[in-house]
């Protein structure tokens, strides 16, 4: 196979490469996504169009410049864009908490970010006083109208709008995951990054017939090699955002995409093979990251080189931020499974590796020491951090440099590099060493152990501890303890919990989130292997639903449905599934006060109460947010969107009364609100209130601001997110006819509509009749008025809005955009200040979800008091 990089050394830019493939392959597809394909051409276009707004916008060569933009080719055409503007590129992650990329743009100076449509409005936020870039589209580089593009990178462009970028001009700056110490921003140089991709290259005979996938974030720099190794060669890149859509979706995806290089960390590798999908066209699979094992090969070897597929390699290789790739491992079918961990292999050309001791003295090999990179084409440093790069790069007495990795490991028998975790994976316990690598690859040796991760942490009274996570068959857990114990003679008191996991919470990065596992040792899908049985029938019933909705073998009494891997909508299929098991009407709601095996019975046993007020963040110091419930009368939904705020500010949600049939639920909108603000003054007495209500919440809102401003307190915020217009609204709307709302419609939305006048509009238009008539005031129909549909139907329509005095802003999604009647109305309804109408991005089914609940938390956080 041929490929694009001759043999070193390299000069030029990365995007006068790209640009040269471009010319030579312009139908070739560069980008292939479930989205559809984007040629050499059209990404050529596209990043031109970018650079030349780039450049316009008054940023000059060296200057960085954010990329905050979803996994895809808008990504990869922004950061060509840059790179073809002369600017240094700087990609920002929106999944990061927001102090995160604070952070980050304030260490790196950032005053320009580039952004798509779904990050735009964060985008601006994050850097008030700078300039936001939209990155525009395909269709619209190529002369072609699209409506949802962004206007920046669509406007007309200088066609010569590449900057002239030396060799050693600085490409990129990428912000280390911070697992191992405070974020730095590593700095590298065109030339660097390509002897980099070459050696990727050369190493994996990458061509221009390769399909190359990229399942990392563009923040992490594991992505560098695929991007480049791609699209500098001619062959195809396969951008798939798995945190979004998930693994079963990423194998259904790759089975049609056909790849024929894969990389990943060996976490997720070992998860897509075992969804049984088969990958026939792999010829190279990349495992890097984290270190590989048995598991790893086994699964090589079971799954592949099979009959009619290619022939395949397994390639476990080094590398970090720092240095790019140094070394490399190749396991071929037939070779015999490693006993533990596998080797990384030999250095790679240009480069060599020798193990020190603490002061940088070189070890023979077979002993244990920290790992030493030399090269020429190691990172240029740290941004802004001349001390930092000092102590890490160090000169080395060949003339080259030398990087200090943090990592430990030998050099074998056979002269590879064998890596023994980070120096951080060394623990001291009671003056012990502990290696937290060698437990983790001892609990993968047992039979029926798919993968373990073992982390230390504090018990209760401060005493230390260790816990094992632990992905496994339904098979013998009887010997985990005992394995553990094994390694650990010298500490036989020392306490060690074992808990079953689903999978594992990933970073990023996407590699294993150790952080997550030991700060919340039950999260994500965990169970304790010694976990307290439920002792009563009600709580057997409830860990048995528990256990069957969320796919575990068993749910101990005080294990969390929530932290046992359950969601809002899972919690909806527990729900149903009780109510059908114990003829309760439980509430969705009690999932917010008590989502515990133990907890939750004793709702259902009528021990405790519900309450309708949910703490749904309690820390922080900021002015509490407050978040009122839509028609399901549950603030499930809210969840997500208290998580983005952080650790700051704390949000409360208020859910309706009468949820499941606990209660009753008031039949007004006044009383509803009045009984909010009785539970809301339970935990904040005074002013200024922050109210955010959602669809029918918002009237709600509107009605508490009312009473509270009436009482002379002070509302801060009034956020009303996806309203419609109280039924009995004095001012005058223009009602969109039915064909006019369905234009434009697909043929399932004809029929969902449809189903939803016949099955909801309907009948409710038949209980309001007999509400007027007083047939639901009394006698055998007078039970109806109190299921919460039919509350919150009576409620809206005999709501009458009085004038309020408090500004608000209206968050209206994509699909519901309004007219100007539907404007006019919503301001009249706010006579003195007037009513703020956003656009936000999402439609009304998945505003809450990621990422849409990003521009939402963004567009409510910019209207916050701190």
């Amino acid at each position: 196979m041929v490929t694009a990089f001759p043999p070193w050394p390299i000069d030029g830019s990365l995007n006068a490469r790209f640009v040269a493939q471009a010319m030579r392959h312009p139908g070739r597809p560069a980008l292939i996504e479930p989205r559809g394909v984007t040629s050499y051409a059209e990404l050529d276009a596209w990043s031109r169009r970018i650079a030349a707004v780039v450049r316009a916008a008054g940023v000059q060569a060296g200057d960085p410049v954010g990329v905050i933009v979803e996994q895809g080719a808008a990504q990869i055409a922004a950061i060509f864009g840059a790179l073809r503007a002369g600017a240094i590129y700087v990609p920002l992650d929106a999944a990061l908490p927001v102090a995160r990329l604070h952070t980050i743009i304030g260490d790196a100076g950032l005053r320009t970010l580039v952004a798509d449509r779904m990050n735009r409005s964060l985008a601006q936020w994050l850097v008030p006083g700078g300039q936001v870039l939209g990155a525009g589209s395909a269709e619209a580089a190529a002369g072609v109208a699209d409506a949802d593009a962004d206007a920046d990178a669509d406007a007309d462009a200088d066609a010569d709008a590449d900057a002239e970028v030396g060799p050693d001009a600085p490409a990129y700056i990428y912000y280390t995951s911070g697992s191992t110490g405070p974020a730095k921003g590593v700095v590298d140089c065109h030339r660097n990054v390509m002897h980099n991709a070459a050696r990727y290259t050369h190493a994996l005979r990458i061509g221009e017939q390769d399909r190359l996938t990229l399942l990392q974030s563009c923040g992490f720099s594991g992505a560098v090699s695929n991007i480049f190794g791609a699209l500098l060669n001619g062959a195809a890149l396969l951008p798939f955002d798995v945190r979004r859509h998930g693994v079963a979706a990423l194998a259904r995806w790759l089975a049609s995409a056909q790849p024929t290089i894969y990389h990943s960390v060996p976490s997720l590798f070992r998860q897509v093979v075992d969804t049984g999908v088969a990958l026939p066209t792999l010829r190279v699979i990349r495992i890097e990251g984290d270190l590989g094992g048995a598991p790893d090969v086994e699964r090589f070897q079971r799954h592949f080189n099979r009959p009619g597929q290619a022939r395949c390699v397994l390639a476990h290789g080094l590398g970090a931020t720092e240095t790019g790739l140094v070394a490399q491992h190749f396991v071929t079918a037939g070779m015999p499974v490693p006993a533990g961990a596998m080797p990384v292999g030999h250095a790679l050309p240009d480069v060599q590796i020798r193990i020190v001791d603490s002061a940088g003295h070189a070890l023979p090999p077979g002993q244990i020491g920290e790992i030493a990179i030399h090269g020429r084409f190691l990172a240029t440093g740290y941004w802004r951090r001349p001390d930092l790069t000092a102590a890490r790069f160090a000169p080395a007495a060949d003339g080259q440099r030398c990087y200090r990795s943090g990592d430990l490991g030998r050099i074998d028998a056979n002269g590879e590099l064998e890596v023994h975790g980070r120096a951080d994976l060394l623990v001291r316990i009671h003056g012990e060493w502990i290696d937290l690598h060698g437990l983790e690859q001892a609990l993968r040796a047992h039979g029926g152990v798919r993968d373990a991760i073992v982390t230390s942490s504090e018990a209760l009274g401060g005493s230390p501890a260790l816990c094992a996570h632990v992905i496994a068959d339904a098979a013998n857990e009887t010997g985990w303890h005992d394995t553990l114990r094994r390694a650990l003679p010298a500490l036989p008191h020392l306490r060690i919990d074992v808990r079953r996991v689903q999978r594992w919470p990933l970073d990023a990065n996407g590699k294993v989130d150790r952080r997550t596992l030991a700060a919340h040792a039950p999260a994500m899908g965990t169970q304790a292997v010694d976990a307290e049985v439920p002792a009563t029938a009600t709580e057997r019933a409830v860990a048995e639903v528990f256990a069957q909705t969320l796919g575990l073998d068993r749910v101990g009494r005080d294990d969390d449905f929530f932290e046992l891997g359950g969601d809002s909508l899972r919690a909806v299929d527990a729900s149903l599934a009780l109510q059908q098991r114990l003829g309760h009407g439980l509430a969705l709601g009690a999932f917010q006060h008590a989502s515990s095996v133990r907890g939750l019975a004793r709702l259902l046993d009528g021990a405790v109460p519900p309450d309708d007020l949910v703490v749904l963040q309690s820390s922080g110091n900021a002015t509490p947010l407050v978040c009122i419930h839509g028609h399901g009368g549950n603030v499930f939904s809210m969840r997500t969107l208290a998580r983005w705020f952080g650790p700051d500010r704390p949000v409360y949600g208020l859910q309706m009364s009468g949820l499941g049939g606990v209660g009753r639920p008031p039949l007004s909108i006044e009383a509803a609100a009045a009984s909010h603000l009785r539970h809301l003054r339970g935990v904040q007495p005074n002013g200024p209130y922050q109210l955010a209500g959602n669809c029918f919440g918002a009237w709600i809102a509107i009605e508490m601001a009312r009473q509270l401003h009436a009482a002379g307190e002070q509302v801060g915020a009034l956020v009303l997110i996806n309203p419609d217009l109280p039924a009995n609204c004095d001012v005058p709307s223009a009602p969109k006819p039915p064909t006019e709302r369905l234009r434009g419609k697909t043929v399932r939305q004809w029929l969902k509509a449809a189903k939803w006048h016949l099955t909801e509009r309907a009948p409710q238009r038949a209980l309001w009749k007999a509400w007027e008539l007083g047939l639901l005031r009394s006698g055998p129909l007078a039970a109806l008025t109190y299921r919460l549909p039919v509350a919150v139907m009576i409620m809206g329509r005999r709501y009458r809005p009085s004038p309020c005095a408090v500004k608000a802003t209206l968050l209206v999604p994509s699909d519901r955009q309004l007219d100007t009647a539907e404007r006019n109305a919503w301001s009249a309804l706010f006579p003195a200040t007037g009513c703020e109408v956003i656009d936000i991005v999402g439609t009304s089914t998945d505003l809450f979800w990621m990422p849409q609940v990003r521009d939402l938390g963004v567009c409510i956080a910019a209207r916050l008091r701190p």
